[in-house]
């Protein structure tokens, strides 16, 4: 019995690393789409994508942190995140809530969740590139300069969006500040 239950969790995570990747490979289209120029194939493939998030790997707080990142219909994303926090108080969803608040201006909650995000003291390089930008946009450069340089340490191409958004939030912020 023991031995058909490794077997039947290993299936469940060989299942679930194959419909995560298969939602990615539809987000690196779609990036790649946008990048050409062809935005109706990029839509289908950002479709395409989120669909894939929704049923096939049904982690709403994957879901919810997917579509806040690329700033796709923010008020589901906040709702979707709103629900999983209700039930799981991860810091991946945590990290959802952030970036979904960040992204539609409400400065004040995204500092509170991405805290929540951050108590663990994770070194996710997606989450402190988050807390990078929510310091950034609520007046604390040092701050921000500080989270971006660990975002991208050691690992400077760690995500297809967030690695160059937080090279470049790195290279706009004033060099002369000094993180306390």
């Amino acid at each position: 019995l023991a031995v058909l239950a490794t077997a039947g969790w290993r299936a469940y995570d060989f299942y679930q690393t194959k419909e995560a990747q298969a939602a990615g490979a539809r987000f690196e289209a779609a990036l790649e789409a946008s990048r050409a120029g062809r935005t109706d194939e990029a839509e289908r493939h950002y479709r395409l994508a989120e669909a894939a998030w929704r049923s096939d790997m049904p982690e709403p707080g994957r879901l919810a942190r997917f579509m806040a990142e690329r700033g796709r219909r923010l008020d589901d994303a906040l709702r979707i995140a709103e629900r999983a926090w209700a039930e799981r108080r991860d810091i991946f969803t945590a990290d959802a809530l952030a970036w979904a608040h960040y992204r539609r201006g409400d400065l004040e909650r995204a500092r509170e969740f991405i805290a929540q995000a951050r108590r663990t003291g994770t070194r996710d390089r997606a989450i402190l590139y988050h807390a990078a930008e929510i310091a950034r946009a609520t007046g604390q450069p040092a701050e921000a300069r500080r989270l971006a340089r660990l975002a991208l340490a050691g690992a400077p191409t760690f995500d297809l969006v967030a690695a160059p958004a937080a090279s470049a939030l790195l290279q706009s912020l004033p060099t002369s500040t000094v993180a306390r």
